[in-house]
């Protein structure tokens, strides 16, 4: 895993190796960074805010925590972790760390959120769909364990309403699935290949790509003149909203759904930025699915008895519509 780092060797963010490939390897194929939105240095200052008071209240929960460290190398908080392999160098920072009354010791990765974004990532690490929802975040803190070797302690704050979720998780990805994906980037990095956007377009990250001027020679999704207009963002926020209000505003949320149907069946799978919250939907077609008089006869009736007795039932086409990065 460790071995000497050439001068010619690159070297990568740990936050950004589970995002776009293709952000991550334009630099390094001559192209130049647009300067980011004033709003994306404003929300940084604020998690690094929140993260003083989400260490104030750990050490509440009973938590010994570390106080935050500078990288003066890299120029930016965290305690400086590095793995080297014989192509690339990854480089991260750790949060925090902290000791329970065990004298465990655990790194802290904290996540300062908008109500709706905190919501699911808590839900998607209970859950266990943590990778699959938040991959940019679920390979970071995983990378952070395998260079320290440390237990990790997952802390979401929702910025919205003070609330603090603090999970200890294992590693979501594995080692080797991040180093053969990097891999293959630099490889295409080293014989001047484009990196296929891996981003959902639409989404919050893609309109604010620092490259999004590649892009311009993409093939659009064609639209239908039944989504033309649609306020889809503004219907999400409904939506959104109606959702934390519980049964009460079900036949609400159907009806949104209703609203979005074309649209989602007109452009396909989309990630919708509601706010902070990156909000997916996607359309499944109208299906026949086969139903039993009880799920217990699937255990005790041979299949050819089954057959005979099974009932068929059509089903229109819906979205669905969840919290997450991408699908």
């Amino acid at each position: 895993m460790t071995a000497q780092a050439s001068k010619e060797k690159r070297v990568y963010g740990m936050s950004e190796v589970g995002g776009c490939l293709r952000r991550l390897a334009a630099p390094h194929l001559g192209y130049e960074k647009l300067a980011d939105p004033e709003f994306l240095a404003v929300a940084a200052r604020e998690g690094e805010r929140h993260e003083a008071w989400v260490q104030e209240d750990l050490k509440g929960m009973g938590w010994r925590v570390s106080d935050s460290a500078r990288c003066e190398k890299c120029g930016r908080n965290g305690e400086h972790v590095e793995l080297d392999f014989p192509a690339f160098k990854l480089v991260g920072h750790i949060d925090r760390y902290a000791e329970d009354d065990k004298a465990r010791r655990f790194l802290v990765e904290i996540k300062s959120l908008g109500r709706f974004r905190a919501d699911g990532l808590v839900k998607a690490l209970k859950r266990g769909l943590f990778r699959e929802e938040f991959p940019q975040y679920a390979t970071q803190v995983s990378l952070y364990h395998y260079a320290s070797g440390l237990p990790i302690l997952y802390a979401v704050k929702n910025r919205d309403t003070g609330r603090l979720d603090v999970t200890e998780i294992e590693p979501p990805v594995p080692l080797e699935d991040i180093v053969g994906r990097v891999l293959d980037m630099e490889l295409a990095i080293r014989k001047s290949m484009p990196v296929p956007c891996n981003e959902d377009r639409g989404s919050f990250w893609f309109r604010n790509c620092p490259f999004r001027y590649l892009h311009d020679a993409e093939p659009v999704v064609p639209t239908d003149s039944a989504a033309d207009g649609l306020d889809i963002q503004g219907l999400l926020r409904e939506y959104l909203a109606a959702k934390l209000a519980g049964e009460a505003a079900e036949s609400k949320m159907d009806a949104i759904k209703e609203k979005l149907l074309p649209a989602a069946k007109a452009k396909g799978n989309m990630v919708v930025r509601v706010d902070d919250t990156p909000v997916k939907i996607r359309y499944q077609k109208a299906s026949e699915p086969t139903s039993y008089p009880k799920a217990k006869l699937e255990e005790i009736v041979p299949a050819e008895m089954l057959a005979k007795c099974a009932k068929k039932s059509q089903r229109g086409e819906y979205i669905v519509i969840s919290l997450g990065e991408r699908d």
